[in-house]
């Protein structure tokens, strides 16, 4: 019988996939080895070539590898990084992924094939609302192209307001991760002109562009949020109506606090913010509640804020 040739491009794909898929459905993540070969239609050298490559898969962001192994007739796969298995989504869970399809900006071919698993888009009410993970004041527009920049060391320009920008100017960034707080999103990235690491809140990227050119080795610091707010932003003493208040903020930029409440049960707190806007939109909706305190130029700030706002609404 004629050896068959060695799978190449879409045939060795579609082996791999479909050898995952039987390993998968394995309640073991077993299956015989020479069985298998056969349900696929291959032959065993093929199989193996398919075992080969799989084994030098690995996740783009975290690095760890598809682990999948021949022993004594059987093929194995370790762990649960390349195991396919069905997504089941409650009633909840569909809503807000729908949400996410139609507020960020997804491409068009995933759009389509996760709405094929979901209830209609126009059965669900996409008014936007903060405190899920679809809202744009959160996850901004551009969330998607970022994250496929991180996976794929590209260096992006990001066209970028800061709090104190009048405007959204360009930064030529290396990124290298997206950390969420409660209410915000940020990238952590390589500002390559000033060549330092910088916090980027992502409801704050007015556009994304990519280079032709790769990151470069950096020295990044593994800093939580906290940390990297306190780093270089914004400080403010704030004062709360009380310390359970303080306590259920859960702000990420809140680094001290003054222990026990004042006379008043008023808790105070300094808080390090990369964008005063958005102390300013939290103190504002706490309906007098939250007092900034300190400094006396971020409470005139406030002040404009505020009329700013009102001025639009009139």
């Amino acid at each position: 019988m004629p050896r068959k040739p060695a799978l190449h491009g879409d045939a060795l794909i579609g082996t791999c996939i479909e050898l995952l898929q039987v390993l998968s459905d394995s309640p073991t993540q077993t299956a015989p080895f020479a069985q298998t070969a056969t349900l696929l239609q291959v032959s065993e050298d093929q199989l193996t070539s398919a075992v080969d490559t799989l084994c030098g898969l690995a996740h783009r962001q975290s690095g760890a590898r598809v682990a999948v192994f021949i022993e004594d007739d059987t093929i194995s796969l370790l762990g649960d990084v390349a195991t396919f298995h069905a997504i089941r989504l409650s009633l909840q869970e569909g809503m807000v992924l729908a949400h996410v399809l139609n507020l960020l900006n997804i491409d068009a071919s995933v759009r389509e094939r996760v709405e094929r698993a979901m209830l209609p888009l126009e059965t669900v009410d996409a008014t936007p609302r903060p405190d899920t993970i679809g809202s744009v004041s959160i996850y901004g527009r551009f969330y998607q192209q970022i994250e496929i920049a991180i996976q794929d060391c590209v260096r992006l320009i990001l066209t970028y307001r800061s709090s104190n920008d009048t405007a959204p100017r360009p930064r030529t960034v290396d990124p290298l991760a997206i950390k969420q707080d409660r209410d915000a999103a940020y990238l952590i990235g390589w500002d390559v002109e000033k060549d330092a690491q910088r916090l980027y809140r992502l409801d704050r990227i007015d556009n994304v562009a990519y280079t032709d050119d790769s990151v470069e080795i950096h020295p990044w610091e593994n800093a939580s949020i906290q940390q990297s707010l306190t780093a270089g932003a914004l400080k403010a003493t704030v004062s709360f109506p009380s310390k359970e208040t303080l306590e259920q903020a859960g702000w990420a930029g809140i680094a001290d606090t003054d222990g026990d409440a004042d006379q008043n049960g008023r808790a105070r707190a300094t808080v390090y913010i990369a964008d005063e806007e958005w102390l300013f939109d939290r103190v504002l909706g706490s309906g007098g509640q939250i007092i900034i305190e300190s400094p006396s130029d971020l409470r005139q700030r406030l002040v404009e804020y505020a009329h700013r706002l009102a001025s639009r609404i009139s």
